[in-house]
């Protein structure tokens, strides 16, 4: 780790072929050079990048500072990916992956030889969207307000009552129509990656695996995708719902940590 603290380390931005094509490729660091790192018919993209700037970026101490050094770099981090990937495959590695040197790196491949070569097997010919699954809030509670035995009864109550009690009559209907409004998010939620599912679709569940779920999709099954939402969506027409996908991007959330020293 001690290589990593100060001169010239490697920033390593995904796992390829070997062979493949990176003319045109901008560095993470502008003026910086993207080369090859081989070993065993696989490879890294990599480049040089000052280590100091990487431990502390460009002296920044503020939240805005580091944005402000972050932003540009991560941009070209995922423009390279995103290269890679509409010309063939890669395996992403995270924003700001250093190695010591071209020998470590070579280290790293061999030690997940197999791994990688299973993940480019894996993501050949397929692309990463985000499904985000939309709810009308305002007009599911307004159906459910006129719809629902239990939240109607609770709208008879607020209007029978006088001001003061009304209010805590409208806020426990307000409560709990939110419920029942997350009831059928998570109920459409469930019943959408059922049916991906049965499609063979390969997902990856985020901090709200409910809303916006990733997909791995094979190219030549997306519009079978889309046919499959479009039906999800008339047969849950009732819960006001619609799905947007989002992407193509590289495999981002599909790809296993690769830690690098």
């Amino acid at each position: 780790m001690e290589a990593l603290l100060t001169g010239t380390v490697l920033y390593l931005y995904g796992l390829v072929p070997a062979g493949v094509d990176i003319t045109g490729l901008a560095a993470v660091e502008e003026g910086s050079d993207i080369f090859l790192v081989v070993r065993d018919g696989i490879a890294c993209i990599a480049s040089a990048v000052p280590a100091s700037a990487y431990q502390c970026p460009a002296g920044a101490s503020t939240a805005a500072a580091q944005l402000e050094w972050v932003t540009p770099r991560a941009c070209r981090h995922h423009d390279v990916l995103q290269r890679l990937h509409r010309t063939g495959t890669v395996v992403p590695l995270k924003f700001g992956t250093l190695c010591a040197d071209a020998a470590q790196v070579q280290a790293l491949l061999e030690d997940h030889h197999g791994a990688v070569v299973a993940l480019l097997a894996q993501f050949a010919g397929k692309d990463e969207w985000t499904l985000n699954i939309l709810v009308d809030e305002t007009a599911l509670s307004a159906a459910l307000q006129r719809d629902d035995p239990d939240l109607v009864r609770l709208a008879e109550e607020e209007r029978c009552l006088p001001e003061g009690r009304a209010y805590f009559a409208r806020k426990k209907l307000q409560k709990a129509t939110a419920e029942r409004v997350e009831e059928l998010r998570a109920h459409v939620g469930r019943a959408v990656l059922e049916r991906l599912c049965r499609l063979g679709i390969e997902i990856a569940l985020g901090h709200d695996a409910a809303a916006s779920p990733a997909l791995l999709v094979e190219r030549a099954r997306f519009a079978e995708l889309e046919a499959a939402l479009d039906e999800l969506e008339q047969a849950h027409a009732s819960a006001f719902v619609r799905f947007e996908l989002v992407g193509p991007w590289p495999p981002y959330s599909f790809t296993t940590t690769m830690g690098a020293p």
